[in-house]
C-alpha cells in the first residue's frame, strides 16, 4: 500500500485476549486462550484491513468525468497520464461511496459478497408478518459500528416489533433509491442511525450518507409523504439507550402521521 494513503486509514484499536493464569495451565488440556466476548470478537474480526475485495472500472462505461478521483476518501482512484478512463488499485478500502456516486454506473464491488443492503431489504419483506405492523419501519445501520442492543422489558419488545434492521459495512455503499425503494415495498418509516463523526470506519461518510438522505427526504416531501417518514442520525454506534429513544420517538411519531 502506498505510504501517503496509510495516514487516511482508521487505526482500529487492538484488543488483547485473556488467558488462562500460568499455574492453571500445569493442571488441565484445557484451551490456554479464552476468548472473545461477543462485542469484542465483532471488533476484532474488523481489524482486518483486506476483509474488503475492493472496486473496479468498467472502461466500457467510464466517461472519465473524475467523480470517483474526487469523492475518494483515501485517494485511490485515478487517471493516468495519457488514458481516458479511471482506474482503482488494490489499495482500495471498498468504502462504496464511489460505485453510488458514479454518474455512469461505471464501478463495481470485485465481489459480489459485498452487500450493499438489497438482498437485506429484500428478505425483510418476505417475512409475512411485517405487512400487519403499523407502523412499520426499517432501519438502516452500520454494521462496523453496530450498538449492543440495551433490553429494556416491554419497551424493548416494542422496539422489536416495529422495527426491522438492514446492516451494511458502510451506509457509504447504500444509494439513495434503496431508502425509496423501502417505502415502496411497504416500510411507513425509514430510520438512518449512521457512524458519527471520527467513529466512522470509512472516516468521511458522514457528509455522504446526509446529502443523500436529504436528498430521499425531498423527494418524499415532493410526493406529499411526511418528512417525518426518513429520519436520520449521526450517533454514536455504542450508545444503545440513546438509539433505542430516537427509534420509540419515531413509533409515536408515526402513529399519528
Amino acid at each position: 500500500m502506498a505510504e501517503s494513503r496509510i495516514a487516511l486509514i482508521k487505526k482500529e484499536q487492538k484488543h488483547e485476549m485473556s488467558t488462562m493464569p500460568l499455574d492453571g495451565r500445569l493442571k488441565t488440556f484445557d484451551e490456554v486462550e479464552l476468548g472473545f466476548p461477543l462485542n469484542k470478537a465483532v471488533k476484532e474480526a474488523q481489524r482486518c484491513m483486506n476483509c474488503g475485495a475492493g472496486a473496479f472500472v468498467d472502461d466500457n462505461l467510464c466517461v472519465g468525468c473524475l467523480t470517483c478521483v474526487r469523492i475518494c476518501p483515501f485517494e485511490v482512484p485515478k487517471i493516468k497520464k495519457g488514458d481516458t478512463t479511471a482506474y482503482i488499485d488494490g489499495d482500495c478500502q471498498s468504502c462504496g461511496l464511489c460505485i453510488v456516486e458514479c454518474p455512469a454506473k461505471a464501478i463495481s464491488f470485485k465481489t459480489p459478497l459485498e452487500d450493499r443492503g438489497k438482498d437485506a431489504l429484500k428478505s425483510v419483506f418476505q417475512e409475512k408478518l411485517v405487512h400487519d405492523i403499523k407502523p412499520f419501519i426499517i432501519n438502516f445501520y452500520c454494521q462496523y459500528g453496530a450498538y449492543k442492543e440495551e433490553k429494556e422489558g416491554a419497551t424493548d419488545n416494542l422496539l422489536v416489533f416495529h422495527f426491522r434492521r438492514v446492516g451494511v459495512l458502510g451506509l457509504g455503499k447504500v444509494d439513495p433509491s434503496l431508502y425509496l425503494r423501502a417505502f415502496e415495498l411497504g416500510a411507513h418509516g425509514v430510520l438512518v442511525t449512521a457512524c458519527k463523526g471520527d467513529t466512522c470506519h470509512f472516516c468521511k461518510e458522514q457528509e455522504w450518507v446526509e446529502r443523500r438522505t436529504k436528498y430521499a427526504s425531498q423527494l418524499l416531501s415532493g410526493l406529499g409523504m411526511d418528512s417525518r417518514r426518513l429520519q436520520t442520525h449521526f450517533i454514536s454506534s455504542q450508545n444503545g439507550k440513546e438509539i433505542l429513544e430516537i427509534a420509540l420517538r419515531m413509533v409515536e411519531e408515526l402513529r399519528n402521521v
